[in-house]
């Protein structure tokens, strides 16, 4: 959960120091990192809520919408884990594939209350994934070396 925290406050602090086409999600890459070294598949999916709930009140002002966000890519992130192996190559699929799942949930909610031409979708995609991915490898080499350190 400390990790997924510290990323919830790197996602406020890069969101301002960088502007698009480099738009953060860590918090999102967390889940990603985090979902191996989850003691019980309940904690896990509370602290998708938690985060998700957190990042609802201080970054969108949507309360529970995040949280439900958070809380299926979880699903969708222990389902895919289940079949796959802990790998640098397949966190780094799970966290594009965790990013394309946000980005076109929150699209298709905001598309029912804005008219948002749909050609935005894929740059609001592909904008994020380069700083993510680059975050999702220090993340995950930087846990794994203090995991091997206990």
């Amino acid at each position: 959960m400390i990790v997924m925290l510290i990323s919830f406050v790197l996602d406020g602090v890069f969101s301002n120091i960088l502007k698009a086409p480099f738009l953060p999600l860590f918090s999102i890459v967390s889940l990603v990192v985090m979902e191996n070294y989850k003691k019980s598949e309940k904690n896990y999916l509370i602290n998708c809520s938690i985060l998700g709930l957190l990042y609802d009140l201080v970054y969108t002002n949507t309360l529970f919408l995040n949280s439900l966000y958070f809380l299926l890519i979880g699903f969708i992130i222990m389902f895919c884990f289940h079949f796959l192996t802990h790998r640098l190559d397949i966190e780094l699929l799970g966290t594009t594939l965790s990013i394309l799942l946000f980005r076109t949930f929150s699209f298709i909610t905001y598309k029912m209350f804005y008219n948002i031409p749909s050609h935005l979708l894929l740059p609001s995609i592909y904008n994020s994934i380069i700083v993510n991915l680059i975050y999702c490898i220090l993340i995950y080499l930087l846990v794994k070396k203090i995991k091997l350190h206990k």
